[in-house]
């Protein structure tokens, strides 16, 4: 069945508008992606006559939601696929989400570990630290830095910690990499 055919036998069914993507040609035979709306043509006595449309072309914001896609998974395979520790902080010191490799790490799944706070982990030696840092990071330096924070079990894991504020949406993260 023509792509024509189906969209008046669905509109016979449903007797309702009808939103579709499709791939149609420009003038000069390049492809373009159309969103398509039609709707049945009734007569006066109700009985469908034909079919009415618009299509409306949205090949560029197609092309930007599959370049946005294509990045978005880009950057996750990266945060979860990634050996390093990786986390996001509130400036607060939340835990907003970390990677596999930063919870294994510290002995905690990602469900525990995302209820916790930076200073759930820290020794105490990092704790007198944590500010200073904190507002270094604020004024927008990247800082590396050795931190030890306890494992689950409590022993002491000593690490190197590079981090800097991001911003997404509008509002401030840490992102720190361990």
């Amino acid at each position: 069945i023509s792509s024509a055919w189906e969209w008046f036998l669905a509109a016979m069914i449903t007797s309702a508008l009808i939103n579709k993507g499709e791939r149609g040609y420009d003038s000069n035979g390049v492809q373009m992606i159309l969103l398509t709306t039609k709707v049945p043509l009734r007569d006066n006595g109700g009985n469908i006559i034909g079919l009415v449309g618009t299509s409306i072309d949205i090949t560029e914001s197609k092309r930007a939601e599959d370049a946005l896609k294509e990045s978005e998974e880009w950057f996750r395979n990266l945060f979860q696929k990634s050996h390093d520790g990786i986390l996001y902080l509130s400036t607060d010191g939340k835990i907003i989400t970390v990677n596999k490799a930063f919870a294994e790490m510290h002995g905690y799944s990602i469900e525990e570990i995302i209820k916790m706070n930076i200073g759930d982990l820290d020794s105490i030696e990092t704790k007198l630290l944590y500010n200073e840092r904190l507002a270094r990071i604020k004024k927008g330096e990247n800082l590396i830095f050795e931190v030890t924070h306890f494992h689950k079990d409590g022993h002491i894991i000593p690490m190197e910690v590079t981090a800097g504020m991001i911003t997404i949406g509008s509002a401030n993260y840490i992102l720190a990499s361990h």
